[in-house]
């Protein structure tokens, strides 16, 4: 979260009295608006957010929330302006923005050094998913089989009479953003679901669509969930090349985008029967450096347009 940035001036900024666990979030709204969310561990009970806007100044305290901060369990992701955050499957996932009208008052602020202004502008909240989802006693395949084939009439009347559940919350041990929407990957409940959003968001989650349209439209947001062979989390995902690759114990599975037309939301396949460990991989051009399950190897897999 801290490259290309002149921080050493900055070292005594975040010196404490005994040494505290942080994870460090660079958010690029633009190229001349960035700033940096961190998040300590002050107590192991409760985790402070601040926010070091542009690389200037002092850092603005947001707040605490009740959630551990463990190293190993802590992945992010970040969308236009937002950052998505989850502490581990045993807590839900966190969104920090800033509204993005307000995007140049926050610099005017910065420049004033009205530290009570900028925490205003800054919004953290549980991220939440609204609508009304279906009990997975029901196929979801086979509902949207129905949208696509058969009477618009016909098929909302069955959907609007089969149970429904109003989801809040979403837990996670990873989350990626591929092909403009947020990707979470086991629940809790299930740890081979998927779900995917509307462009960065959740709101108005419902899968009896009211056209043969909107269950077509790419924007629409979808759950989903894939097969392996064992009953293993997603460790980590990552965005590389044109696919979303899904590092498990199982294996490596690769994740595109499902052809609507089709009845497939998503395509999902496992092309590498490599165990990865839980440690984030790194991409350096068009390759992707990752630790396998035993942490004694790196491995390294290339990218070739050609082949």
């Amino acid at each position: 979260g801290i490259t290309r940035r002149n921080g050493t001036k900055y070292a005594h900024v975040f010196k404490e009295k005994i040494p505290i666990s942080k994870r460090m979030i660079n958010v690029m709204y633009l190229r001349e608006y960035s700033f940096l969310i961190v998040f300590s561990d002050i107590n192991k009970q409760k985790t402070r957010i601040e926010v070091f806007i542009n690389g200037e100044g002092n850092p603005v305290e947001l707040g605490t929330i009740d959630v551990i901060l463990d190293i190993d369990q802590f992945s992010y992701t970040t969308y236009q302006g937002a950052a998505y955050i989850s502490f581990g499957i045993n807590y839900p996932i966190w969104i920090v923005r800033i509204d993005p009208g307000q995007i140049q008052q926050l610099y005017q602020q910065n420049n004033l050094g009205n530290e009570e202004e900028r925490k205003k502008l800054f919004h953290y909240d549980v991220f939440k998913v609204k609508g009304e989802i279906y009990d997975t006693e029901f196929s979801q395949r086979k509902m949207i089989g129905e949208v696509l084939f058969g009477t618009a009439d016909e098929v909302n009347q069955k959907l609007n009479e089969a149970p429904k559940t109003q989801v809040e919350t979403l837990r996670t041990n990873s989350l990626s953003i591929f092909e403009g929407r947020l990707w979470i990957f086991g629940t809790g409940k299930n740890i081979h679901e998927i779900w995917a959003s509307s462009i960065g968001t959740m709101d108005e989650f419902n899968l009896a669509y009211h056209s043969l349209l909107e269950a077509r439209n790419p924007l629409s947001a979808f759950a989903a969930t894939f097969v392996s062979s064992t009953f293993d989390n997603v460790v980590w995902s990552i965005p590389f090349a044109k696919e979303l690759l899904l590092g498990t114990t199982d294996g490596i599975y690769v994740l595109k985008t499902g052809d609507r037309t089709k009845d497939e939301f998503v395509n999902i396949h496992k092309d590498i029967d490599i165990s990865v460990a839980n440690i984030a991989p790194i991409i350096c051009g068009k390759t992707i450096f990752f630790v396998e399950g035993d942490r004694k190897k790196i491995h390294s897999l290339y990218y070739s347009e050609e082949k």
